[in-house]
């Protein structure tokens, strides 16, 4: 996990730092009400089965899993070879050796080479629920609602 969200709230919140907590909390409003109503404006456009970004890794993926070879361990377990490196991957725990595939739970070049290799042609329905355009549309959903005008609050 990266700060890159904090640090890009802090950037935008630079001159409201210096404002009374109150004014401080309603420009804090105001940036996350515009930004869910950007993406959920993005997320109404998109159409794929996954989200754009994540159809291209996983495209991505796919092509890097051309030149990948597979060896069986079992039902479920595999040892994936990649220019003199041996991977393992556990179908059924969705595990890679290589370490993306749990971490990004978007299926990795091992995974996809091994699903291939068992004539599988549809790789998304092992990525996560998250990429997918109706999960997108429902994390942002929800509106934020204006606040009254400032004359009208109550501040104690």
């Amino acid at each position: 996990m990266t700060s890159n969200i904090a640090e890009s709230i802090n950037g935008k919140l630079k001159l409201a730092r210096e404002l009374p907590i109150i004014e401080f909390l309603e420009q804090a409003r105001k940036l996350f009400e515009k930004w869910n109503c950007k993406n959920r404006e993005r997320a109404s456009y998109a159409n794929t089965s996954l989200g754009s970004r994540f159809e291209g890794i996983l495209q991505l993926n796919t092509s890097k899993s051309t030149r990948l070879k597979v060896s069986a361990s079992s039902t479920y377990v595999y040892s994936v070879y990649d220019d003199g490196r041996k991977y393992i991957v556990c179908l059924d725990r969705r595990t890679c050796s290589y370490g993306r595939f749990p971490l990004d739970e978007i299926v990795c070049e091992h995974a996809i080479a091994v699903l291939k290799s068992m004539h599988v042609v549809d790789m998304k329905p092992y990525c996560l629920d998250f990429y997918y355009p109706e999960t997108l549309r429902k994390t942002y959903e929800e509106s934020m609602f204006p606040m009254p005008d400032k004359k009208d609050w109550i501040v104690p």
